[in-house]
């Protein structure tokens, strides 16, 4: 079943609502694109924010993107650890690629599940390597327990005023440039979005 198509979009201003519908699919998409990646950011911004630091690397990590194919089914954005354009998952010249991130200057975080969920009780199956000394007894097998640290449910939480605002804001941006754009184009002069 395909998506139903928006063919009125209502903000109850007039001037607002008249700019809308004179604008075409390409441009809607456009101004929605922008729009909801202005939101993503603003989650990103917050989850770095509360991301906790030791290295810098899961905080370096975070960022934002548009879906690709997204616009078929509606505009969608991700904003996490290893989502962004620039994140070690993404790679994509192979020629730069190094050891430790994946990719010369990006980011990777491949222990963030563990930081956000936390793990259970973890054990050695054998002590070796510069443990060998230790007596391998059930103490010195453990390595440990990590608490969870929900800082992207937390941040995203937080965030989601931030996030309307910065999608108004986009869209009003997004509507005035098309008009603009579209005005320039076909001579006609169409009323301003304030």
């Amino acid at each position: 079943m395909a998506a139903p198509k928006v063919t009125a979009i209502v903000t109850g201003d007039a001037d607002l609502d008249a700019n809308l519908r004179a604008l075409d699919d390409a441009m809607r998409t456009r101004i929605a694109k922008s729009a909801v990646n202005a939101g993503a950011k603003e989650i990103a911004k917050a989850e770095r924010a509360l991301a906790p630091v030791r290295s810098g690397t899961l905080r370096s990590a975070i960022s934002s993107r548009i879906v690709k194919g997204s616009s078929a089914k509606g505009v969608e954005a991700k904003a996490g650890i290893n989502v962004g354009k620039r994140s070690a998952g993404r790679v994509v010249n192979q020629s730069t690629h190094t050891k430790s991130s994946g990719v010369k200057g990006l980011a990777s975080a491949p222990h963030s599940h563990l930081v956000a969920l936390g793990t259970r009780a973890r054990v050695r199956q054998r002590i070796g390597g510069k443990f060998a000394y230790l007596e391998p007894s059930p103490r010195s097998r453990s390595t440990g327990t990590m608490p969870a640290n929900p800082f992207i449910k937390v941040a995203s939480q937080t965030a989601q005023s931030s996030a309307r605002f910065a999608i108004k804001q986009a869209i009003v941006k997004g509507v005035q440039r098309e008009v603009n754009r579209f005005g320039k184009r076909t001579g006609r002069q169409i009323a301003g979005v304030g």
